[in-house]
């Protein structure tokens, strides 16, 4: 166990619940109003549980974007199970840490959305511009800062990458702000964030420091783990791997979206028009109206595709949207990240077409997506950048070469990476269920050694240790504790 006492200050602690950090005082106020009609000990705010009978959330009462907001509130890595018992932190009142004259951690949750956390705002051009995050801070705060007695702490760590020209602006608005670049530490859900940003920077030009912590791996490999331990039918066991063998499946392949993002679209665009999804069970979640027939003409031209049946298309889209086989009840609000926890869909299926966040750049990161087939003895095709397959061998998975033809994973041609890529899909859809059923498995054995490795990876190494050793020890007196009693409040 860490020994070392990390000690995260936030603005203001109420009875039953802790205000976010860099969060405007209106919701500090609505929260309140909330948790004095609360029967819940904590954690009763818009954020994790809505308001009043209905459940309203933050986003009911902001439109859906809190008017560019700056972060998401909750949800910060060191606060995921997987690390219980592995840190030794306090959360506690800014007020009362400098009372007692502690150095400290401010963490703030950035915005998925990392330009409305610059203060751009380009997901809502339709708000005020120049919610930058530290326009919210306390004034105590960000003195504070400024005086070297604490450091300001950014949580990206369910994203995959920031792009350079992100940290070009995210540079440019901190020049307002009088913090030093000392002050700043940002960790990112990746393996190569932090030689990113400083292949890019000199040490003079840099804003502050950055901090791999690929999140998603460890909280995957530590959830499935956990869970099944615990007796949940999250995933297949062995047993059920096993005692699959003499059962043909329903389905070539698995295949599920609940974003657009428009890589994903020419393979769909082309699955549609070749008549395959009736091969597969797959999903398509999104209701917003974002694919216009523009879209459609640019898709095609841009990646070269031919004899598409636009009609097709329209008629899929237009039905949207389209749930698994095995969830009836699912929508593209409850289906994320670690939600869709059954295995129905992979032992049912042969092999998934599994879709990164991202295609291009020089970013290494994996995201939860790719672990699900390991965890469920399932091998698959990714949609990825260049060298995502190379990064989970050097990890220690093993791929399917020989078994697919995974040249596509040095394409850094985006339309020739997604037409190999698509040439794949359509060849093993030509097989029979036969041919496909014995083509799976011969690859028992690699299945089975992706699904061990995967389930142990939490316990070879900690990336969220590391990242809490680059905050340093702080050492707190014993009057300092995480009760609320005599905390700042609005």
């Amino acid at each position: 166990m860490n020994t070392k006492k990390i000690c995260f200050a936030f603005d203001y602690i109420f009875p039953t619940f802790i205000l976010p950090n860099a969060t405007m005082t209106e919701i500090g106020i609505a929260n309140y109003l909330m948790s004095l009609y609360s029967n819940r000990a904590k954690d009763c705010t818009f954020f994790e549980h809505g308001f009043g009978e209905r459940g309203l959330t933050v986003s009911d009462f902001f439109d859906n974007s809190i008017g560019g907001s700056s972060n998401t509130g909750t949800g910060f890595f060191y606060q995921a199970s997987s690390y219980t018992n592995k840190f030794d932190y306090r959360e506690d009142s800014l007020f009362r840490i400098n009372k007692s004259g502690q150095n400290f951690i401010y963490p703030v949750k950035s915005s998925p959305q990392f330009s409305n956390f610059i203060g751009l705002g380009n997901g809502v051009p339709d708000k005020v511009q120049g919610n930058y995050f530290w326009k919210y801070m306390s004034k105590e705060a960000l003195e504070l800062v400024r005086r070297k007695k604490g450091k300001i702490f950014i949580d990206y760590s369910m994203e995959p990458f920031i792009d350079k020209y992100m940290h070009d602006d995210f540079h440019s608005t901190l020049k307002f702000s009088g913090i030093d670049k000392d002050s700043i530490i940002m960790c990112v859900n990746s393996f190569n964030a932090k030689e990113c940003y400083e292949s890019w920077y000199t040490e003079a030009e840099r804003r502050y420091k950055v901090v791999n912590l690929p999140f998603c791996l460890e909280y995957t490999s530590w959830f499935f783990d956990t869970r099944l331990k615990e007796g949940h039918k999250i995933s297949m066991s062995e047993e059920d791997f096993i005692n699959s063998k003499n059962v043909i499946r329903n389905n070539h392949f698995l295949m599920k979206m609940r974003n657009i993002r428009h890589h994903r679209l020419p393979l769909f665009f082309k699955m549609i028009s070749d008549n395959l999804l009736n091969l597969g069970d797959w999903s398509f979640l999104s209701t917003d109206n974002l694919i216009t027939e523009d879209t459609i003409k640019h898709t095609i031209w841009q990646y070269k595709l031919s004899d598409i049946n636009i009609d097709s298309i329209n008629d899929i889209l237009n039905s949207a949207p389209h749930l698994l086989q095995s969830e009836e009840n699912a929508n593209f609000d409850i289906v994320n990240a670690w939600t869709d926890e059954h295995f129905s869909p992979y032992i049912n299926s042969y092999f998934e077409i599994c879709q990164e966040s991202f295609v291009h750049g020089e970013h290494k990161s994996l995201t939860e997506k790719i672990f699900k087939p390991i965890a469920n003895y399932q091998p698959f095709l990714f949609v990825a950048y260049p060298g995502a397959l190379k990064l989970l061998r050097e990890l220690g998975f093993k791929t399917f070469n020989g078994f697919i033809d995974e040249s596509y994973d040095e394409v850094t041609n985006i339309p020739e990476k997604i037409s190999k890529i698509y040439n794949e899909i359509k060849r093993l859809c030509g097989m029979n269920k036969e041919e496909l059923h014995k083509w799976y498995w011969s690859m028992k054995d690699i299945l089975i050694y992706n699904r061990n490795l995967l389930l142990e990876y939490h316990r070879k190494r900690s990336y969220g240790e590391e990242l809490m050793n680059e905050f340093g020890g702080v050492s707190m007196p014993e009057t300092i504790t995480t009760q609320f009693l005599g905390s700042q409040v609005l």
